[in-house]
This record gives structure tokens, C-alpha cells and sequence, in this order.
């Protein structure tokens, strides 16, 4: 804000140089790298040798920004702290001159400096191509193989340039340069060309040279076998090699199925050894018929016992929301964009799209994302080894260009294959990595990412422009800790999309998908809201979440085969949330889980049984996994209400819920078989699992349209009809998807079962 002020201030701040106190000092050095000043200059100058390594450290930075040149001295470039001469090394990529690039050579060699020598160096080059010459040469008569092979890094960045350079009576000399540049290990370039290369000429000079670098490393020949197009493959007379997955931690699944069984024994004794326990004394007196009739009719009592108490929470959760959505909307209306807008009153975000095969819907919810209400955010695409062409799509439609990238390896992940930019759209990271699956690919965003919050979105959904500035609006309403926020999912299904805008918002046409609309609003707006109002959220939808990116790394990231704990989930997104939340009771911090109500994300929803089938069978799975995995936070008083409220609600209704409604289905239909249910149970259970769920879908449809009105009167009167008729049909058929994802829990892991994605245009269509 300091910096807004700026000739207003300006004066003030030359009064109190002299002053001590770091925070003064820290003020001092944030403004000059803003405004710039003889007099504040000299002040960072001397500050840049501050005793205080913090001091010295921020002023080192701001130099940077504005008096680079400064920088080039021995003191600064060979400091004996490592985060200034990093500063320094990357900000020499500004000094395009020969004795610059002789002073970087050197930090190749040193491996927590080279990726900051390389990243200075190939931007000197792109600045300047006829450096290129010059720097061939240094690469050519390179002794140091550490500094040879990051310098083939470099020259690298021209491959195209050296590839066509072989139609030109210098092929003998350049041909050799790309044999000398594989030799170094550096090929991904190499591969990325001849994947793409339509020019035959080109290849048949250059594949003597491939065979040769393949008969003499091994590294190299299986890179060609994994990554080249099967044509050239054939040409070098290799074989595809198919990467197999890692073997699965049998012992953590195995423990995870003796817990499950252990579950499963329990439920289904639990009601027989109670009604021994009641009616032990007659059971010897009485017929097999007259005992049966007896335990059909007390569980069914049981059963509405169980319903209340499940639907009491859910309407205590109508009431909570309802509360939080009135504050919400209070403290929304109280703040203006200008005042959100004022510099670093909101945290910087990253947005990471984890990106699978995409091809469809890549370019328009790319192009939504680039386009949202928010003072400071990029979005990093994780192409996370699509075999369809998403990639190229993103490459063609907005012009980018492989990059190097100075990246925290803070989490580790599959390999990155290249990382994408174009310098007009500065806000783009595109990254191509080996297949990892979506935990494995947000890593990858976290270890790009330099801002202090990210958003983790799914690539088939649209954010409504605002929902960045909403969500994250929500920090300045609390004293806590805010260390992850989720926004609110709606079905995009319907709506009419036009380059990644969403032009009109529709309900669905078919039947399922308006049955999941029902279910989604009351899931977020009488579940999630109520649940963060209480602070005791635990699920951030995987399609729309706000995270602390520092305490996500300090918690060990995204659960993944590469990370801390080397295991997978299918519930990642519930996961992680379950995990900070452990990380900060452990550390004793006091945090918020959040949810915003109005921050709206629009996701592409299942338009079959079979998909929904398959998208619910996974999320069960990922929270019976999650629940087991954390088992040991149940009633431990550490974790507070994650462990004595959350965690057990999750796994007495969530975890074992649909076990025990099998069971009551079950007992209903034989209470009407042998003519024992009674109009006063038959009257109980209708008011509990009928009358209460549509009260409990009535309210969040009013929480939901209180602010802004999605749906016309005639849809909103659809919406009514459809919250009582998913009773009958629906409501059966997910108990029946979470029984058998318990079934599958149970056997041998498997994937994502990911339902196949219509596109936003080929859904207007059939509009």
C-alpha cells in the first residue's frame, strides 16, 4: 500500500533512514524497490551489506529490480550467502556482454547454482543470438563435463536453428553439434523436434548420428525408446518401451483391507448382538418366524433412530449456513474492488489445471482462466502426459515457446519433459510432464509455483470471473490462520458456453444431470458452509480450491507414489485438507478451513449412470481410503474437533452409512412382507428420510438463490420436483455405487475410472 502513496510518502521516508528497527528498515527497502531515488538507492546499497542476513537479503532483491548493474561486483556474486548469490546470478541475465557470460560459465559446475546460471544464460541468448556462435565454441571446447552438458542446456534452446542448418553446406558441423549435445544427456529438445519434424531430408542426416549416440549410452537409447514417434522408432530398429507403474505399497493395503473387514464384521453383528442383548430371555421361547419378525421390526426402528440423527445434522447445518451465508454477504458487500485491488492486500495466487487428455475443452477453460477479476495470479496447465493432443494444442493456439525455469524441488514428481511460455501472455505456464496422475501434477505446480497461495482447478471447469477475488476475500475476515478455502461447485451442464464464458446459465436438460444439481447445492450449501462456519471443514472440491502453498509443502504436499508417504489416493483433494489440518493441531497453530458460498465454479458433471457410476464408486473409494489412512484422529482429543466431530461424522454416516441403509432397505421391504410395518413406522420413516431431505434441499436452494438468481422460476420449480423425486430412484442407486466402492475398497487398487468429457462446445450443440 506503502508504495500507492508514492511522492506523498516519499518525503517521510527520508526522514527516518537512520531508523533501527527492522520493520522500519524492511518498510524502507519495499518502497525503494518501487520508487525510484538517488538517495534510496544508496540506502540499498548500504543496506545490501547489513550484518542482518534478512536485511541484506531484501535489499539485494530490490536492487535487482531497478539497479541491476550494481549487482555485477565480486562481493554480490561470490557472497557467502547462497539466496544472494543466487539473486545475483539470475539478474546477470539482464547484462548482455560477452564478460558476463565468462563470469556465469563457471556456476554451472555447482549444483545448487547451475539451474540459476543456466536460466541467465539462455535468456542473455534469446535476448542476443550472436551469442550463439560464441557460446558453441565455450560448449565445444568444454573439459568440465558438468559444465559442458548444462551448457548443452543453453545451446539447446536453437535446436530448430541446428536442425535446419543441416540443409545447408554446415551439415557436417551442426550435425555433429546435436550428436555432441545428446551425448551430454541433454534430448528432450532433440525428441520434441523429430516428433514434430515433417522435413524427411533432415531426418535421414541425422539419424547416423542417433544411432551412433544410442550404440554408445544406454541413458539415451532408452529415451528414444520411451518418448520418439514410433516411425523414427522403427528407423533406429528399437523397441517401445512401456513404463510400468510402481508396485503398490502391499503391506499399507494390506492393513487398509483387515481395517475394512474389521468395519464390515462390525456393522453386520451390531444389530444382531443388540437385539440379543434386548431380547435374550425370550429368544428360546420364541419361533425362527417370531424372531425375525422381531429384529425386522426393531431395526427398523433402529433405522429411523439413525435417519433422525443424520438429518437433525444436516437441518443443524441448514441453520449454520444460512447464518454464515447472511455474514458472508455482509462482509462481501462491505468491500470495494478498488480497495481489493490496492497492492498486496491480496496474497499472490497460482492457479494449477492438472490436465489429462483434454483436447476437447483445454483451449476454452484455458482461455477463462486467463481471463478472471484478480490483481496478481498466472496459471500454470499441467499437461500431465495426455496421449491425445492437448499439448499441442496449447503450444499452437497460444504460440509458446520451451522455456527454462528455475523450479523448487520441494515435492518430488514425475519427470518434467519442457516447460512452455510466450512472453505476451506472461500470466501462461504451460508444463509437459511424464504421466503421474493428478496429485503427481499438482506437485509439479506447487514446485513451479512462486506465489503464496494456489488454486487448484480441474481443467474442465470455468470460474466465473470474480471467484478469485471472492474466495480470497474471505483472509480478511478472520484472525486465524486462513490456510485453505473452498469455493462452490455448480453443474456446467446446460449452460451456454462460448469461449471459455459462460454466456447463460441453463438447468440441465436430462434427468441425471438435474438430479446432481439438487445434490450439489444442498452438498455445498447446507453441508460445506455449515461446516466451515464451525471450523470443522474437511473436503475442498479437487475442481475449486484456495491452499497456503507454503504450509501444503510443509505438510508434504499431495499424497502421491513420488511423495513423502509414496502412496495414491483417488481423494486427494479430502486428503490434503484432512492432512493440513493435522500438520497445524501438531504444530499448535490456530487455522481456519473456509468455504465461499458466491465463489462459483462451473464443472462438467456425469450425463449417464454409468459415468456417474464410476465418478461416485471413486470418490467413495478415496474417502474410505482417506478415513483409514487417518484412523488414528478419531476421538483423539489432540486434533480437536476434527477428531471429535468431523472425522467420526464422516465415518458413522459417510464411511458406514451406506452399509447400514442396505440393511434398512432390506428390512423395510420384509416389514411389508410380513405385514409388520405399521402406518405410525411407515408415517416415521417417510418424515425422516423423505420429508426432512426435501426440507434440508428446499433451504439450500433458498441459501443458494439469495444472492443472485441462477435459475428462472420454472427451473427453480423443476429443482423442487427433482429434490422429492431423488428419493425414489436415486437416492437407492448411490447407496447401491457406495456399497460396491466398499466391495472394491476391498480388492486390488484401482485407478481414477475417469468418465469420458463431452467438451463446453459440443454441449451447446446439442443444446
Amino acid at each position: 500500500m506503502l508504495s500507492k502513496f508514492e511522492n506523498d510518502f516519499h518525503d517521510y521516508i527520508l526522514t527516518i533512514l537512520d531508523r533501527k528497527e527492522i520493520e522500519i528498515q524492511m518498510m524502507i527497502i519495499y518502497f525503494a524497490s518501487h520508487y525510484m531515488d538517488t538517495k534510496l538507492k544508496s540506502y540499498l546499497i548500504s543496506k545490501s551489506r547489513d550484518e542482518n542476513i534478512e536485511i541484506s537479503r531484501a535489499a539485494v532483491q530490490s536492487l535487482s529490480k531497478n539497479y541491476f548493474n550494481i549487482l555485477n561486483d565480486a562481493y554480490y556474486l561470490y557472497n557467502k550467502d547462497l539466496q544472494i548469490q543466487k539473486t545475483v546470478i539470475k539478474t546477470l541475465s539482464k547484462i548482455n556482454t560477452k564478460e558476463n557470460i565468462d563470469q556465469l560459465i563457471p556456476f554451472l559446475e555447482n549444483d545448487e547454482t547451475y539451474e540459476y546460471a543456466i536460466y541467465s544464460l539462455s535468456n542473455i541468448l534469446r535476448e542476443n543470438p550472436k551469442f550463439l556462435e560464441y557460446l558453441i565454441d565455450i560448449f565445444e571446447n568444454e573439459k568440465n563435463n558438468k559444465i559442458k552438458k548444462n551448457l548443452a542446456n543453453v545451446i539447446s534452446i536453437k535446436i530448430e536453428y541446428f536442425f535446419f542448418k543441416l540443409l545447408t553446406n554446415e551439415k557436417d558441423k551442426y550435425a555433429n553439434l546435436i550428436y555432441n549435445i545428446i551425448l551430454s544427456d541433454v534430448i528432450g529438445d532433440t525428441i520434441d523436434f523429430l516428433n514434430k519434424n515433417k522435413n524427411i531430408p533432415i531426418e535421414r542426416i541425422i539419424l547416423p548420428y542417433l544411432k551412433k549416440a544410442i550404440k554408445k549410452n544406454e541413458y539415451i537409447k532408452k529415451e528414444f525408446q520411451l518418448y520418439i514417434n514410433k516411425r523414427i522408432l522403427n528407423e533406429l530398429s528399437l523397441k517401445r518401451i512401456i513404463q510400468k507403474p510402481p508396485k503398490k505399497d502391499t503391506k499399507r493395503e494390506k492393513d487398509k483391507i483387515e481395517n475394512l473387514i474389521k468395519i464390515l464384521i462390525g456393522v453386520f453383528t451390531f444389530f444382531p448382538l443388540l437385539f440379543v442383548l434386548r431380547h435374550g430371555k425370550i429368544i428360546p421361547d420364541i419361533t425362527f418366524i417370531e424372531g425375525l419378525k422381531l429384529y425386522i421390526y426393531d431395526f427398523n426402528w433402529y433405522l429411523i433412530i439413525y435417519v433422525v440423527i443424520l438429518n437433525a445434522i444436516y437441518l443443524i447445518l441448514v441453520i449454520i449456513s444460512y447464518f454464515e451465508q447472511l455474514h458472508q454477504e455482509k462482509m462481501w458487500n462491505l468491500k470495494f474492488k478498488g480497495l481489493l485491488y490496492t497492492f498486496k492486500i491480496l496474497p499472490g495466487i497460482s492457479i494449477i489445471a492438472p490436465a489429462y487428455n483434454e483436447t476437447e475443452i483445454i483451449i476454452e477453460s484455458t482461455n477463462a482462466l486467463l481471463n478472471l477479476q484478480y490483481p496478481d495470479y498466472d496459471v500454470i496447465v499441467v499437461n500431465d502426459g495426455s496421449t491425445d493432443d492437448t499439448l499441442e494444442k496449447l503450444i499452437d493456439y497460444f504460440n509458446l515457446e520451451k522455456t527454462d525455469y528455475i523450479l523448487n524441488k520441494n515435492l518430488n514428481t514425475k519427470p518434467i519433459r519442457g516447460i512452455y511460455i510466450n512472453k505476451s501472455i506472461p500470466k501462461l505456464i504451460v508444463v509437459d510432464k511424464e504421466n503421474g496422475g493428478k496429485a503427481d501434477s499438482l506437485n509439479t505446480g506447487l514446485n513451479i509455483s512462486k506465489k503464496e497461495f494456489f488454486c487448484g482447478i480441474d481443467a474442465d471447469s470455468i470460474l466465473e470471473s470474480d471467484a478469485l477475488l471472492k474466495i480470497t476475500s474471505l483472509k480478511m475476515d478472520t484472525d486465524h490462520e486462513m490456510i485453505a478455502i473452498g469455493g462452490n461447485i455448480l453443474p456446467l451442464n446446460g449452460c451456454k458456453v462460448s469461449k471459455g464464458y459462460i454466456e447463460k446459465i441453463n438447468l440441465p436438460f436430462k434427468t441425471i444431470e438435474r438430479f446432481q444439481t439438487v445434490e450439489y447445492i444442498r452438498s455445498f450449501m447446507a453441508g460445506r458452509l455449515g461446516w466451515a462456519r464451525i471450523n470443522s471443514m474437511l473436503i475442498i472440491s479437487g475442481a475449486f480450491g484456495l491452499f497456503n502453498r507454503k504450509r501444503i509443502i510443509e505438510a508434504g504436499g499431495y499424497l502421491s507414489e513420488q511423495g513423502k508417504y509414496k502412496k495414491d489416493t483417488v481423494g486427494e483433494d479430502m486428503e490434503l485438507v484432512v492432512r493440513i489440518n493435522r500438520d497445524m493441531y501438531d504444530k499448535k497453530i490456530k487455522h481456519k478451513i473456509g468455504y465461499s458460498y458466491n465463489a462459483n465454479c462451473w464443472t462438467e458433471v456425469p450425463p449417464s449412470y454409468l459415468n456417474l457410476y464410476k465418478q461416485r464408486d471413486r470418490w467413495h473409494r478415496g474417502l474410505i481410503d482417506i478415513l483409514i489412512f487417518h484412523r488414528n484422529l478419531m476421538f483423539n482429543p489432540r486434533y480437536g474437533k476434527m477428531g471429535f466431530i468431523s472425522i467420526p461424522y464422516f465415518f458413522i454416516f459417510e464411511l458406514i452409512g451406506p452399509l447400514i441403509e442396505i440393511q434398512g432397505y432390506l428390512m423395510i421391504v420384509l416389514a411389508g412382507f410380513f405385514n409388520i410395518l405399521s402406518l405410525k413406522m411407515g408415517f416415521l420413516l417417510f418424515l425422516t428420510t423423505i420429508f426432512i431431505g426435501v426440507t434440508t434441499s428446499l433451504a439450500s436452494l433458498i441459501i443458494a438463490e439469495d444472492e443472485v438468481n441462477y435459475f428462472s422460476k420454472k427451473e427453480t420449480f423443476l429443482l423442487i420436483l427433482f429434490s422429492f423425486l431423488e428419493n425414489f430412484g436415486p437416492r437407492q442407486f448411490m447407496s447401491f455405487v457406495r456399497l460396491n466402492a466398499f466391495n472394491n475398497s476391498l480388492k486390488k487398487p484401482m485407478g481414477w475410472s475417469k468418465f469420458e468429457r463431452i467438451g463446453f462446445e459440443d454441449k451447446n450443440k446439442k443444446q
